[in-house]
């Protein structure tokens, strides 16, 4: 199933209505059994390609412990480079606003298994990334970004460009574009390449479970049933802690 663009924004407006002001884990509506923080890797790069870092293995390069609330200045000093002696085991921060593919496709086949509708999840796209771009049956539909302008764009199915309104989805202060895929499309890009940028929110139409990854974060927050979170813990290809509603 490929990403589509929604046209009204009634999917998410239950969201609003959940949010909880002031939680450790405000990225996530309230009401669910448990919460995680995935802590997006950090990286080596080489000759031989980038390799992901725990945020734990360098803690521990640098006699720090990685908690629920670590942020990553905290643990981690300044980075050699891959040219350099090799002191470091990483070169590259974590990324910010953004799961990795890879990470995604992970948190996505262990979610897949806490819900009963993994094919029609609910996606939502910050529209201040410049080049959002995705894919509908038969013809592609990208938003172009000139200041606050939003418009939707099709090409192919017609030589005549048509531009729609596109609706947004206002959450926390910002607006996002809602879209409607499966779990098998939590892992795509939404931008032009060669860059790659996921959806920020995405959740299963049951409302299983919430993910969230801030713009400026280098977290993705998880609120589900608590087997649910347990299984996510327990996964060894991902670095996940478990987090408290309230400080």
């Amino acid at each position: 199933m490929s990403i589509v663009v929604c046209d009204v924004p009634d999917p998410a407006d239950w969201i609003r209505k959940s949010w909880v002001k002031g939680s450790v884990v405000e990225a996530v509506p309230g009401g669910f059994e448990a919460y995680a923080r995935v802590l997006h890797p950090a990286g080596f790069e080489d000759r031989a390609g980038l390799r992901p870092v725990t945020w734990g293995a360098v803690a521990t390069l640098h006699g720090h412990e990685v908690h629920a609330d670590s942020r990553w200045d905290d643990i981690a000093e300044p980075a050699v480079t891959a040219e350099s002696s090799g002191a470091s085991i990483w070169n590259r921060k974590p990324v910010e606003g953004s799961l990795s593919p890879e990470t995604a496709g992970v948190l996505g086949r262990v979610l897949a298994n806490h819900t009963t509708t993994p094919v029609i999840v609910w996606l939502c796209a910050w529209d201040g990334w410049a080049g959002l771009r995705w894919v509908t049956p038969g013809r592609e539909v990208g938003l172009l970004a000139t200041g606050r302008r939003r418009e939707r764009v099709w090409w192919g199915d017609s030589p005549k460009t048509e531009r729609i309104p596109l609706p947004t989805v206002q959450l926390l202060g910002r607006e996002y574009v809602l879209l409607r895929g499966s779990i098998a499309d939590v892992g795509q890009s939404v931008v032009e390449p060669p860059g790659w940028q996921l959806t920020n929110l995405w959740w299963p139409d049951d409302r299983s479970w919430f993910v969230s990854t801030p713009i400026d974060g280098r977290s993705t927050f998880v609120g589900g049933s608590e087997a649910c979170i347990e299984a996510l813990i327990r996964t060894e290809s991902v670095e996940a802690l478990a987090v408290q509603t309230s400080t």
